[in-house]
């Protein structure tokens, strides 16, 4: 089982595999202070999935952050390798990190400014996104 709390909202998961899950208001920040927070692959990873989706950079970056943090809940840690899968034209994208599958989507909030990313983990044979 996993929880996350942005502000108002909590979303929540829970499964018989490992599962986890994250949600964070898409912020904006300068590229350096993201290249610190992430790291330089998962930089890199945000850009390319900024390219793909045609997402703002924020957005994409605020993903891959939803994604690290699912893998520190499932036990994968900062170091575990992710990489990207596909986009969707529904703004889905997928990733994976070994036999995890992450799915992740920015959505903007009924009746707000707002876009939030979203991250969902589920991983073993089993396992289904």
């Amino acid at each position: 089982m996993s929880a996350s709390h942005s502000g108002d909202l909590t979303m929540a998961v829970a499964g018989r595999c490992p599962v986890a899950c994250d949600l964070e208001l898409v912020a904006t920040r300068p590229p350096e202070l993201w290249s610190d927070m992430l790291g330089v692959e998962r930089f890199k990873l945000a850009k390319l999935i900024s390219q793909e989706t045609q997402e703002s950079f924020d957005a994409t970056a605020t993903r891959v952050w939803t994604v690290v943090e699912c893998l520190k809940k499932a036990g994968a840690g900062m170091s575990a390798p992710l990489v990207f899968v596909s986009a969707a034209s529904d703004r889905w994208v997928l990733l994976a990190s070994g036999a995890l599958k992450i799915a992740s989507c920015v959505v903007t909030r009924n009746g707000q400014q707002e876009d939030l990313a979203i991250a969902l983990l589920t991983g073993g044979e089993d396992a289904r996104v």
